[in-house]
């Protein structure tokens, strides 16, 4: 079963959507491979700088929305285990249906 809601992250209590948080940091980490790049002046290694960067940037993007996914969907879940109207439904449905 998918999820009906956007995977959204509590940054100092303040949702953000999930994507938006991902292209901050791909943006971050493109930054940081670009100060890498020329703090070991690589650039004469690169092909055309705006493929280069804007690529990084959609990897780096991937990158981090796949990992950030699976945490916002493990929080959704295990809080909806804590809820108690949660609890109290899978209460009963264990005594409404006895396994064997």
């Amino acid at each position: 079963m998918g999820s009906h809601h956007s995977p959204t992250i509590d940054l100092l209590g303040s949702y953000f959507p999930a994507w938006m948080v991902c292209i901050v940091s791909g943006l971050t980490l493109t930054l940081i491979a670009h100060w890498i790049v020329q703090f070991r002046n690589l650039k004469a290694y690169l092909g055309p700088a705006p493929l280069i960067y804007s690529c990084l940037m959609i990897v780096f993007t991937f990158a981090t929305w796949r990992p950030t996914c699976a945490v916002t969907h493990r929080t959704r879940a295990a809080m909806a285990l804590k809820s108690p109207m949660n609890r109290a439904i899978t209460t009963a449905a264990v005594r409404v249906l006895p396994i064997g």
